[in-house]
């Protein structure tokens, strides 16, 4: 599992994570499943999604199809909301952005066992 922390959802910053991920996984899938953050999916349609003009661009490059999660079937969520909850409650507490070695080693122990 790959996971990034980031602090926007700017279109340039979801591309650079797909850039990341694509390079520690050692190549590109040929979909990419997208929870319709709007950096990616301007317009979920099941048949014509609307995707983000740059987003667009950079699958095409890349050679992938960028593929919108069906609404309201989060299957993926529910396995990660519980890590996710965890994070924001210890690494992120009290406003800190910045987070400790020991922090981050939880956060990556806690996401490495995690069960998909």
């Amino acid at each position: 599992m790959y996971v990034q922390i980031v602090f926007d959802q700017s279109v340039s910053t979801f591309i650079d994570c797909h850039k990341k991920a694509f390079k520690f996984f050692g190549g590109v899938p040929n979909i990419v499943k997208i929870d319709n953050l709007k950096a990616g999916i301007l317009e979920v349609d099941f048949y014509e999604p609307t995707v983000q003009r740059n987003y667009a661009a950079f699958a095409a490059h890349y050679g992938f199809m960028a593929e919108p999660c069906r609404v309201y079937t989060p299957l993926i969520k529910v396995r990660l909301k519980p890590m996710l909850n965890t994070l924001r409650t210890t690494a992120l507490k009290a406003g800190s952005l910045m987070m400790s070695l020991k922090q981050k080693i939880f956060l990556l122990i806690g996401l490495t066992i995690l069960p998909m």
